[in-house]
């Protein structure tokens, strides 16, 4: 089944007026029929756009060869939050999503996916291409203009280029420091997408 549900986040007055554009629904998909149907439509939303682009982000519990996907986030007209962990058929969504993940046309915009990359691969056999990692960009920014390359957070880097404080990650981390299988429970809590 296809949830629907919204989420806000505030944003410095400063650049307020930047973000303005980007309300965006969240949808819940946890049904192989629903995975293939929002697929569909966000690869086809994504190819008539001028820049084909989607964001992507996954979760779940030691994120890496031997972890365990929860969800997948992707960014696009809409958010979508694929449940591999919670859906009816893994084999199925997993599927849907190589055809996404794999289509080079598409550009994947993501931030540090070393561990998304190898969960992918040596789970479900998904090569993703086409990646824009916003880590590697920010550093190749550090690069040339000669100062001290390091692994900038996502928090740090939305906070220094596009002055959005991510305050409600503190509460994140502090869940996830006491219950590091949070995303493996149902229901998932707003605070966690």
């Amino acid at each position: 089944s296809a949830s629907y549900g919204y989420l806000n986040l505030s944003v410095n007055d400063k650049v307020v007026r930047y973000f303005e554009d980007l309300k965006k629904n969240i949808i819940y998909i946890n049904d192989s029929k629903d995975c293939k149907k929002y697929i569909n439509e966000i690869e086809k939303n994504a190819m008539n756009e001028n820049l084909k682009i989607i964001g992507l982000d996954i979760e779940g519990y030691k994120i890496g060869k031997n972890g365990t996907v929860s969800i997948i986030q992707v960014c696009a007209k809409d958010i979508y939050i694929f449940d591999l962990y919670k859906c009816d058929n893994s084999y199925l969504f997993a599927k849907y999503l190589k055809e996404l993940f794999e289509n080079k046309n598409i550009i994947k915009v993501t931030h540090d996916c070393r561990e998304d990359c190898s969960i992918l691969f040596n789970q479900y056999n998904i090569n993703l291409n086409n990646i824009f990692d916003t880590q590697i960009a920010y550093n190749l920014i550090l690069k040339k203009s000669k100062k001290e390359l390091y692994q900038i957070s996502y928090d740090d880097l939305l906070y220094k280029c596009l002055f959005l404080n991510n305050n409600h990650k503190i509460y994140f981390h502090k869940i996830i420091s006491l219950d590091n299988k949070i995303y493996l429970k149902r229901p998932i809590s707003k605070e966690l997408i």
